[in-house]
């Protein structure tokens, strides 16, 4: 690519939408609950990987334009898909802080795509802190006006998780994998997990564990009460849409 490779990639539109499914875990068989955005980089490329684009991002300090990019997109693909369940995705602290229009992009995504923003969960990352609480609980307050739910995304990463709560008051918390993976063999994992799972539920929130691959940690997490899981073991990003090349394929599994 030539020049800055996020203006590259902003200006051609070659960022991807994924989906992948999250499932209600309370009954003997898991399901589905709800579908999560993902954007990924160029296919073929290093910023395929979600996590080495949103590295970039954020170097470039650029998590605002970006995050509006990819929360836009993502709810359109939404609405092209017309799915019916809840639909989350990704929103940097930082961008509901200083983009005071960000709460306007949102609701006007939805009114255009015909997404009701009641089915809509903004997850919440904070690899970069706030500072402005004011304008952060603002944001967050204009869209909960309008019905749109939140999460806090990776619990037990980030720069300051329980002041999140706090500041967020979530509908969902989203369990980070590390705390997940192994649960089944480690009882610090497990003692941690029903600390978060009993801190959700105080404050109303629901608990989503991240990154299930193993039937006998999902087995944990169930007795342990949590309700929402999501993980290859229960389905893999399954639903892509490019915004260039519109295609779609779907495959869902249930565990």
């Amino acid at each position: 690519m030539n020049g800055d490779i996020l203006e590259v990639m902003l200006a051609d539109e070659s960022f991807s939408i994924v989906f992948q499914p999250i499932f209600d875990i309370a009954g003997a068989r898991a399901e589905l609950w709800g579908m999560e955005a993902l954007t990924r980089g160029p296919m073929g490329t290093h910023f395929e990987s979600a996590s080495v684009l949103f590295d970039y991002v954020r170097l470039k300090r650029d998590e605002v334009r970006v995050d509006r990019h990819c929360c836009a997109n993502a709810i359109a693909a939404a609405g092209r898909l017309a799915l019916q369940h809840p639909v989350t995705l990704n929103a940097h602290a930082s961008t509901l802080e200083r983009d005071r229009t960000f709460p306007e992009l949102i609701l006007s995504a939805c009114d255009q795509a015909g997404v009701m923003p009641s089915r809509l969960v903004i997850e919440i990352v904070e690899h970069v802190p706030y500072y402005n609480t004011k304008a952060f609980r603002g944001a967050i307050a204009e869209l909960r006006n309008a019905g749109v739910s939140f999460a806090i995304d990776d619990l037990g990463f980030g720069h300051g998780n329980l002041r999140m709560f706090l500041d967020v008051r979530p509908e969902y918390a989203k369990v980070e994998r590390y705390f997940i993976d192994g649960c089944a063999e480690d009882a610090d994992r497990r003692m941690l997990l029903r600390g978060i799972h009993s801190l959700a539920r105080d404050f109303g929130a629901l608990v989503v564990a991240e990154g299930v691959e193993r039937s006998s940690d999902l087995s944990v997490i169930r007795g342990l009460g949590i309700q929402l899981a999501q993980g290859f073991l229960l389905g893999r990003p399954s639903i892509h849409i490019n915004p260039q090349k519109e295609q779609t394929c779907e495959k869902r599994s249930s565990a």
